[in-house]
Order: C-alpha cells, then structure tokens, then sequence
C-alpha cells in the first residue's frame, strides 16, 4: 500500500478489531525493522511489513499457518504513524 511518506508504524486490525484467530494472522502493530509475522516450522511468514514508500501486507498459506492481511471477503482498518 503506497503512501506519500515510509510510516515509523503500522496498524492492521479487521473490522471487529481482531489482528489473530486460530485460523491465521489477520494484522497487528508492524514497526520499521519489525514486521509482523507468523511462524512456520523453521521461518517466518510475512504479515504486515513497512516498506519504503508505504507498507506491503499479504495472504499466505503454509501447511497449517495462514497469514490473511489482505482478503478480499474481510475488511481491514489501516492506521499509520508517520
């Protein structure tokens, strides 16, 4: 997601607030240097990642591990600190 500035933190909750669930990582507080993530056997999946120029979230799925920052059927609420 593009901004005009590279934000010093990002927020991603679903609409009911939620950042997990037993089914997977919907969002959560990414700093820069510290992305959030989930944990797949040895390594990690990306969730929310601040990036130059805005911040990059994703879906992912890994065996048992889903990461669901960006799925069309859920909606998301963005808050970035510049």
């Amino acid at each position: 997601i593009s901004l005009p500035i590279t934000p010093k933190a990002v927020l991603v909750v679903t609409h009911t607030g939620d950042t997990k669930s037993t089914s997977g990582t919907y969002g959560g507080l990414a700093l820069v240097g510290a992305p959030v993530k989930a944990q797949y056997q040895s390594h990690y999946l990306p969730a929310v990642e601040i990036v130059e120029g805005g911040f990059q979230v994703g879906r992912i799925t890994e065996g048992n591990v889903r990461v669901d920052s960006n799925v069309i059927s859920l909606e998301y609420h963005y808050l970035a600190f510049v």
